[in-house]
This record gives C-alpha cells, structure tokens and sequence, in this order.
C-alpha cells in the first residue's frame, strides 16, 4: 500500500455506470443534487466511471457541472446516436462514428488533462489489441505516472467505444480502445480495489453508485433456444432485416446483455462484502424498453431522476454530502463546508485519503 490512510479512515467513492444515452439519468439526478449541495465531485476522495458515466466522472474531476454533461446528451445526443446506413445495422461496421461524440467532448473539456483532476480518477476501458482491461487512473500514487498526460476528452472515448455501436479508439498508435463495460459497467468493486491499495479497511469506505437504470435484458424462450448470432444482435441490424420481410423472436444485443449482468453482479456483491456504506441509485424500467443508443426514450429519465433526487438526496446527504473531501493534491487539511446538507462547518476533511504525492 502506496500512501498511509489517516487517523480518521473514512474514504467516500462515487461510481457511476455505463449505459449509454441513458448516462441522461446519472447526470440529471447528479445536476439536481449540485442543485443543493454545490459541486458532488468535492465531496468524494475517488470518482470511478464507465462508458457514459467515464465521460461524467472526469466531467466532475475537472470541475464541470453535471448539467453540463447533461445539455450535451440532450443537444447532442441525436447526432452522436444517428445511423451510419452503410454498416447494415452493424453488420459491415460500427453503427455510429465517434467523429460527434469526439467533437462534444473536446469542447467540452478543451485541452485540460486527465492529471488535472481535483479528484482521484479511475476510469474502466479495454485494450482489444492485447485482450485486457485498463484502468486509466490520476497520478495519485507514485507508480500512476503513464496517464496524467493525456487528454480528458481522448480518455473519455476510450471507456465509451462500446463494441458494434461505437469505433475501438486510438490512444497511443497501438492500441485498440474500448468500452470498459465489457467488465466494469458498475465501477464500483473498481472504487473498492483502489480504496484498498491506499490503505483503508473495507468498513472505513462509503461507495455512493449511480446507475443509468435498471434494463435487465431479456430475451424470449424461443430466441434463447435458438441462440444464433441474430438472436444476439443489435436492434439496428434487426431493423434492417425487417425491412427485407426477416422477422424472428423478440431478442436482445449480447453487449446490452452483458453490462446488464455485470452491473446486477456488482451490485449483489457490494451488498455482501462489508464496506462502510453502499447506497445504490437506480431506477427500475420494469418492462419498458430503453435501449443504450435509445435518444428519445432517454429523455424521459430526466424526470425519473430529477424526482428520485427530491426523495433520496437527504439521506445521501447524511451518509456521503456532510463535508467536502480533500482535493488529493491537496496539503491543506480544512475545506469549508456547504449548507444544504446542515449548517456550514470548518472542519478536517475526515474522507480526505492518503496524501498524493
């Protein structure tokens, strides 16, 4: 273990699933709670996203407003999610380029870099080029050097390039970048491991996991049975075999089937392993349908979510909003704290984590 934890050994995480267009859920509930409290990346020693919500972690550990990510889906969302035709529904090729999101995003954060964070980072991708998982991580332990230099925005396509829907990203020339649902679409056993490698004990850390909704995949009895590529493809290639008279059973794509059970796989275990404290922000479709690439249908979560703020936040707020953390850079030890969850205190920051260095 790098750095020593202090005398108080409370370590506040904040994970935020991957799911797409649906990250409009996280990052609405996250906007209504700033709403309150002020900036929610101040308040946490370690931000871990995937996919959409990589995109939204490093929003955060920059100092960007959720609602600012939130105005990108909803402005940019139809563009970014618009058909390629010549791909044949994924077929012949990624459904969508990146060439929008890739420009959103580096509006968005400009030229700022990844070690620039006011946060410690971790952010799920996988190199398909050597077969592995990747965590791009701030420099807040000595051995972390590699990645402080790149960009954010460069980052953020790389945990997002989800496979079939979006292109495998080029980082470093020899890379092949993709989305880091594919092992880590609930980032927060991520948050834990790390927690871990500073230092604290399992009781002395609080994870806070924000979802982009609960779409358990299910596929008919009859496609199960079957069980050929189709019954596993994308929505998009299904469409466009309707259209040619092909209709088969009701099916679902094999990547939304997999993050689906990664991130109830997760969850089951953070619930057993003895942490602190894990609250878990979901939402339940139940047997709508809100697929990752579904623009129209996500609008509608910025309602869901606005209101589970309205009836969550406080005891969010007691478990996880009390003080802001400290920046890991940071040397002072005292942060002024926000009202909305009490009366402003000057206090130590008691999640404040293992010094950097």
């Amino acid at each position: 273990m790098s750095e020593t934890a202090p005398a108080e050994r409370i370590f506040r995480v904040l994970a935020i699933d991957g799911g797409g267009i649906r990250g409009i859920y996280p990052a609405a509930w996250l906007a209504a709670a700033e709403n309150r409290v002020g900036s929610i990346g101040a308040y946490f020693d370690l931000v871990c996203g995937t996919s959409t919500g990589g995109i939204i972690a490093l929003a955060l550990g920059l100092g960007i407003p959720a609602s600012t990510v939130l105005e990108l889906y909803k402005s940019r969302g139809a563009a970014i999610f618009r058909r390629r035709r010549w791909t044949f529904g994924g077929l012949l090729g990624p459904i969508y380029g990146s060439e929008i999101l890739g420009q959103a995003l580096h509006e968005a954060f400009g030229e700022r870099l990844l070690g620039e964070s006011r946060n410690r980072l971790c952010i799920p991708a996988v190199d398909l080029a050597t077969g592995k998982p990747k965590v791009y991580k701030t420099n807040h332990d000595p051995e972390f050097h590699v990645d402080k230099d790149l960009p954010a925005w460069k980052v953020a396509l790389a945990t997002s390039a989800a496979p079939v829907f979006f292109p495998a990203f080029e980082m470093c020339g020899s890379d092949a970048l993709a989305d880091g649902g594919l092992w880590a679409n609930n980032p927060s056993l991520v948050g834990v491991v790390e927690a871990r490698r500073l230092g604290f004990d399992l009781s002395d850390v609080r994870v806070l996991s924000v979802s982009t909704g609960e779409a358990r995949a299910r596929m008919s009895p009859r496609a199960a049975r079957r069980g050929g590529y189709l019954q596993y493809a994308p929505k998009a290639l299904l469409r466009k075999l309707a259209c040619l008279g092909l209709k088969g059973a009701r099916t679902t794509d094999l990547f939304s089937l997999l993050i689906s059970l990664q991130s109830q796989t997760v969850d089951n275990q953070m619930r057993q392993i003895g942490v602190g404290a894990y609250t878990r922000v979901t939402t339940d479709f139940g047997p709508e349908e809100y697929p990752l690439d579904g623009y129209r249908e996500a609008l509608e979560l910025e309602a869901r979510a606005t209101q589970s703020t309205q009836e969550e936040l406080t005891a969010v707020c007691k478990e996880y909003l009390y003080a802001p953390a400290q920046a890991w850079h940071e040397r002072d030890t005292t942060a002024v704290g926000f009202t909305a969850c009490g009366a402003a205190t000057r206090a130590g920051c008691s999640s404040s984590g293992a010094q950097g260095r």
